[in-house]
């Protein structure tokens, strides 16, 4: 039948794309995570209590990655900084809003810090703490409405980049694959928590193997804001090249229609 042949094309040409559009950050993760895994091995059999003492919370590496996201934030807003100041033709316009993306970077870090925790009664990203009949109505109203504006701010960043971020991925450019490679390794780290969780309740994993992964899972989520500052410099770096080309051009031009 025509109809299905049309679909299955239609299907294999996107399915392609989307390989295309991935193979390159889902190599960036899996060599970061393997890394990871080789250097916690490594860490372990040299110094394991060395290694259980520095990526547990509040930890040196948990502490790198922290300042690692105050990077990427001041970056952030120091380039839309720029951009207020300078207008929307300046250089700095090759990160389009980067206070909202300085935003969702204040969130990680918030996470990182435990702050989804900290302030309140129970964990906010648990269900237990919206069904929890003793924590107050008033504290469940004000953490849904963070959470409604925190989706909210995450669900606008890939609104406003979807388009740029597809196409950039098809060319590979590095800027694209970077900030897909810590999105990757944000979701992976986050898998492997849980699913280690739900081992170790289950008996099946020892507290040596607790030691081992956590220390893969700190170190890949320290690769994160690395990634990020990866993404920013690909950024500056491209868009004062394009400037410069751009320059370039309009002088070209200007010389021949004055010579003309």
């Amino acid at each position: 039948m025509p109809s299905l042949r049309v679909f299955q094309a239609t299907h294999e040409s996107r399915l392609r794309e989307t390989v295309r559009m991935l193979w390159r950050p889902t190599l960036c993760v899996l060599a970061i995570t393997t890394l990871a895994l080789v250097v916690t091995l490594t860490w372990a059999a040299i110094d394991r209590t060395s290694l259980q003492s520095e990526t547990v919370e509040g930890g040196f590496v948990e502490v790198t990655t922290l300042a690692g996201y105050g990077v990427v934030l001041a970056g952030l807003v120091g380039i839309g900084v720029w951009q207020g100041t300078r207008g929307p033709k300046s250089v700095g316009r090759f990160i389009q809003h980067p206070l909202l993306l300085a935003a969702c970077v204040a969130l990680l870090s918030a996470r990182e810090m435990d702050w989804h925790k900290r302030f309140t009664s129970r964990d906010i990203f648990k269900t237990r703490f919206y069904v929890d009949p003793e924590i107050a109505a008033s504290e469940k109203v004000l953490v849904s409405l963070f959470i409604i504006a925190m989706v909210a701010a995450i669900a606008l960043v890939f609104r406003r980049y979807y388009a740029s971020w597809t196409r950039q991925l098809l060319e590979g450019r590095v800027a694209a694959v970077a900030a897909m490679t810590s999105l990757g390794l944000m979701v992976g780290s986050k898998l492997l928590d849980s699913g280690m969780g739900i081992i170790y309740r289950a008996g099946l994993a020892s507290a040596e193997d607790k030691v081992v992964t956590t220390g893969v899972e700190e170190i890949s989520e320290l690769a994160i804001p690395l990634a990020m500052v990866v993404a920013i410099a690909a950024s500056v770096l491209g868009g004062f090249g394009a400037a410069k080309s751009l320059g370039q051009r309009e002088d070209v031009q200007h010389r021949h229609r004055s010579a003309a």
